[in-house]
């Protein structure tokens, strides 16, 4: 009897060790899946995206399938899932029938005679598809563009009267070369966005706005310079308030998206997107023109500017703040061509009050022959804040009337890439040297100053 009790011990740990083994061994099948990865979405329209995976490892045999499980619910699984192909390596396809306005889950998955294996979960949201409204004639009444609307500009139009833009509307305009808004005497735009509803200024071929609004499937792509400009002569405040601005710059000779030439009245563009737009020449092209700003005519601020050739050009007395950011900020090496804010109208500039440069991110580049301060003028260069000189340009300044020095701050060459990057965007092909400008002269002291200063002939 004791004997048969021994024997039946020994049974059971024999077979709970067989258990064990047994479990071991299946949860160690689980290797002999394959190893997959999803790859971000992307071209996402209202209908369709493009979705793809990795298999970087077939596991314990062929993968005989892989592809992409998808749902309107997280942790989606082959059952919803659309076959690809087979093999190892990467893959991605366009998966089109998908609904608008509608967000979707989804991971790559890969299959073995093991079972199948999942990626990470990733996950996107289809564009709206707005109602196509044809804009042909000018606004000579107060109007208002609303939400769930794409409005197509299909050639000039002029606002005489008010147009109010909601937040959510996309306004797209026709790549014919001239396409322009112009906001003439008695006329305003108040195009107010919010932080989580923008408003979009683009070109017709964008299909990521609104969806296929020209009809043509996958046929045409936007592109820089795909449309003209936004010209800004308000006698009341225009608002442009969390507007994303892509693909313009054709229009006018200076390539400007953003027209404020001639304004005397004050006009804002604050939190906006303004990328990917291009100019006539790659020379005299900006996102923002004002060259003729009046210290109080415009509320340049908090926004983001990269992918343009040039970003900003204000007047020879604006002030810009340091709240504007130009790079993108998810990907921080896509910059500017000429990464710099320009300053300059004439070539002989007078300072006649008080003017702050403060931007450390870009340098700021005066861009006029020479100049002086004023009795009464003061300019006050921030901390770290990098100022380049046009060739042979001088300043003349005094003890009453001076430029304020800020710890780190100096003036230099426009070819010196060692401060603030390439600001004429030649790729390095120039360099800077003694005497490119002339310099900063006190005229009390009749002395240069020596300090704050490279590259200078004195």
């Amino acid at each position: 009897m004791k004997k048969t009790t021994q024997t039946k011990k020994l049974f059971a740990i024999s077979f709970a060790i067989l258990i064990l083994t047994i479990l071991s061994c299946t949860k160690n099948t689980n290797t002999d899946l394959p190893t997959v990865t999803t790859d971000a979405v992307s071209t996402i329209t209202d209908t369709s995206a493009v979705l793809g995976g990795n298999v970087t490892n077939q596991g314990s045999s062929t993968v005989i399938s892989y592809g992409i499980a998808i749902d309107i619910s997280p942790t989606p699984t082959i059952a919803t899932g659309v076959e690809f192909g087979s093999g190892t390596g990467s893959f991605s396809d366009e998966l089109s029938g998908l609904d608008p306005g509608t967000t979707y889950y989804i991971r790559a998955y890969a299959t073995n005679s093991s079972g199948t294996a999942y990626g990470n979960e990733e996950s996107f949201t289809t564009t709206e598809n707005c109602n196509i409204v044809n804009v042909t004639a000018n606004i000579n009444s107060a109007t208002t563009w609303t939400s769930g609307n794409v409005y197509v500009i299909n050639s000039s139009i002029t606002i005489y009267s008010a147009l109010t833009i909601e937040p959510g509307v996309v306004v797209k305009f026709k790549n014919d070369g001239k396409v322009q808004v112009t906001v003439a005497t008695g006329g305003v735009i108040i195009a107010n966005g919010t932080a989580s509803n923008h408003i979009t200024f683009t070109s017709i071929a964008d299909d990521s706005k609104c969806g296929d609004t020209n009809g043509d499937g996958n046929a045409t792509a936007p592109a820089k310079g795909d449309w003209g400009r936004i010209v800004v002569k308000s006698t009341v405040g225009t608002i442009f308030r969390y507007c994303d601005v892509y693909y313009g710059g054709s229009d006018y000779w200076y390539g400007t998206v953003f027209d404020l030439t001639s304004l005397n009245n004050p006009v804002t563009i604050d939190n906006c997107v303004i990328a990917h737009n291009s100019p006539v020449s790659s020379t005299t092209s900006y996102a923002i023109y004002g060259s003729e700003l009046s210290p109080t005519a415009a509320t340049i601020t908090n926004n983001t500017l990269f992918d343009n050739d040039k970003p900003i050009k204000v007047s020879d007395y604006y002030s810009l703040d340091a709240s504007n950011t130009f790079h993108n900020p998810a990907n921080p090496s896509q910059i500017n061509k000429f990464n710099t804010i320009f300053i300059g109208t004439h070539c002989t500039w007078i300072l006649t009050t008080t003017m702050n440069i403060l931007e450390t991110e870009v340098p700021t580049y005066f861009d006029f022959c020479g100049g002086q301060l004023s009795p009464g003028s003061a300019l006050n260069v921030g901390p770290l804040v990098v100022v380049k000189m046009r060739t042979n340009l001088y300043i003349n300044y005094n003890n009453t009337d001076k430029i304020n020095f800020s710890g780190g701050c100096i003036f230099t060459s426009y070819k010196d890439d060692s401060h603030g990057g390439d600001s004429n965007g030649d790729g390095g092909a120039t360099s800077a040297a003694d005497g490119d400008w002339d310099g900063l002269k006190n005229t009390d002291s009749n002395m240069w100053q020596s300090a704050n200063t490279a590259y200078d002939s004195h």
